[in-house]
């Protein structure tokens, strides 16, 4: 009798152990409480482009949000917890038209501005998420009409690295590490 409660107490303890370590693991489904409401995405989105959200969703941990600014129709995806722009596409023009009593706005009386470029600070600070270390150099190229931040970057043990940064919606394009090791072996060779 003793034999089998033993057997049945020793199931019971690897059950409760199993179960324990489940739910520590994967009892969390629940979304994450650092996860950005609609009002906090909706007002970093207006904070860095400047125009007004005609639609905000959340699906699938990303918020698909609509933005208009100067007549022209954006598509945006911003990830939910991170507030990283996971795209950014412009959809099309939009078209109001005056109602009687108004009158149309003359040409010249429209300000374009373009969507807000990151500055070099914000850059830096995006680059630096990437690899620790010291700025070393930062510089601006338009390729395809993208315009690009590349910020090379001097770690603590003498490797740099350049990180590629979209200039709108900071998103990180690459990160490159220069090989300093062939570069010295090659000068060494050449020494010969």
């Amino acid at each position: 009798m003793k034999k089998i409660s033993w057997f049945w107490l020793a199931i019971c303890s690897i059950i409760l152990v199993i179960v324990f370590v489940s739910y520590q693991q994967f009892g969390k489904l629940t979304p994450s409480a650092d996860m950005l409401t609609e009002e906090e995405a909706e007002k970093l989105v207006k904070e860095r482009y400047h125009g007004n959200i005609s639609s905000i969703k959340l699906a699938n941990q990303q918020y698909h949000i609509e933005l208009e600014k100067q007549n022209h129709l954006y598509s945006m995806m911003l990830d939910s917890s991170s507030g990283k722009v996971l795209s950014f596409t412009q959809k099309g023009t939009t078209i109001t038209l005056p109602t009687p009593s108004e009158t149309p706005p003359q040409q010249d009386e429209i300000p374009l501005e373009p969507p807000k470029r990151l500055s070099d600070k914000e850059a830096v600070e995006i680059a630096q998420t990437q690899v620790q270390g010291e700025v070393d150099d930062i510089w601006l190229e338009t390729e395809n009409n993208q315009t690009y931040y590349f910020i090379k970057i001097e770690t603590n043990d003498d490797r740099e690295a350049t990180v590629n940064i979209h200039a709108i919606t900071g998103e990180v394009i690459s990160v490159a590490w220069d090989d300093h090791e062939n570069k010295q072996k090659e000068n060494n060779d050449d020494d010969d």
